[in-house]
């Protein structure tokens, strides 16, 4: 019984903590511009959204593929800005080693104008870095909102009861910088926020998980290059800790302590939210591990 009541009160201790924790979080936020749906889907130009990753997949693209996907709203993730292709949203998570982050600014200052791509930051990522906002490119902050998304419990039932709560607000269109689900890796939250925007078809491209390889690593681009010099010094020493893994980090069974394997994240979402409201989920290589959930996207 002793054992029941500590458990219990330590249980009661640390949601009053988590609880006091995100509010003082949230007061913080309020600093900065937040993300509001109804502006931001004031910027849609169509009922398709292209989630851009940086698998080496992208590659094998040609010029008429991608005049299609410029023809379509997309929405890129983290290092995609060393390819030629400017999105109309960036989801920008910064990295641990600020070396490395310096040359992705360098190469947005170089290749965005202002305002014309919208920047979305996760802010708990953002202030774990040390540095300014006003320290960033003019089109970084010219055109930047902050999410605070929450880290849900990583057992599958829970996963599941906080993805129909999800589908319950986007039904009630009661969608605040706090409703998106972050896990294992941006994609996730990504497509939480294509859904939301009312898109009805989210197409991933350069979205493969097959390995740890990115498209940068076989392009000339000097600020890459410096960029990759830095972060590979960092996974040098990760995967002498880890061992010599070459899957990606979003489905490697020994971090599923973080949650599920991004595949399984996918899925749930598709069925838990994306098909009851309406929005079809596609992936263009069939390559890619997403292949074996969702069809492959025909041009």
């Amino acid at each position: 019984m002793r054992t029941y009541f500590r458990k219990a009160i330590k249980s009661v201790a640390y949601r009053a903590y988590s609880s006091l924790r995100l509010f003082r979080l949230s007061r913080e936020i309020k600093g900065y511009r937040l993300f509001d749906i109804e502006k931001l889907k004031s910027k849609k130009t169509s009922d398709t959204l292209f989630i851009l990753g940086s698998s080496p997949s992208l590659l094998s693209l040609n010029e008429n593929d991608w005049r299609q996907v410029s023809s379509a709203d997309s929405l890129a993730l983290n290092r995609f800005c060393f390819h030629h292709h400017v999105p109309s949203y960036y989801w920008l998570e910064l990295a641990d080693n600020m070396v490395a982050n310096h040359f992705v600014f360098e190469e947005i200052k170089k290749k965005y104008p202002e305002e014309k791509t919208v920047f979305i930051f996760n802010y708990k990522n953002f202030r774990s870095r040390p540095l300014r906002f006003e320290s960033l490119p003019k089109s970084i902050t010219s055109n930047a909102v902050f999410i605070l998304p929450r880290v849900k419990p990583v057992s599958k039932w829970a996963l599941k009861n906080n993805l129909k709560a999800l589908r319950e607000s986007l039904k009630r269109k009661s969608i605040s910088f706090r409703s998106f689900i972050h896990l294992r890796g941006s994609v996730f939250t990504c497509t939480q926020i294509g859904v939301a925007l009312g898109y009805k078809k989210i197409v991933y491209l350069g979205v493969d998980l097959k390995d740890q390889s990115y498209f940068y690593d076989f392009i000339e681009n000097e600020n890459a290059r410096e960029h990759e010099k830095f972060i590979g010094i960092q996974e040098f020493y990760e995967r002498r800790l880890c061992g010599n893994v070459e899957a990606h980090r979003t489905v490697r069974s020994d971090l599923d302590n973080l949650g599920p394997p991004m595949t399984d994240l996918l899925g749930l979402l598709q069925k838990e939210v994306c098909k009851p409201l309406g929005v079809q989920l596609f992936v263009v290589s069939k390559e890619s591990l997403l292949a074996e959930h969702m069809p492959v996207y025909r041009w």
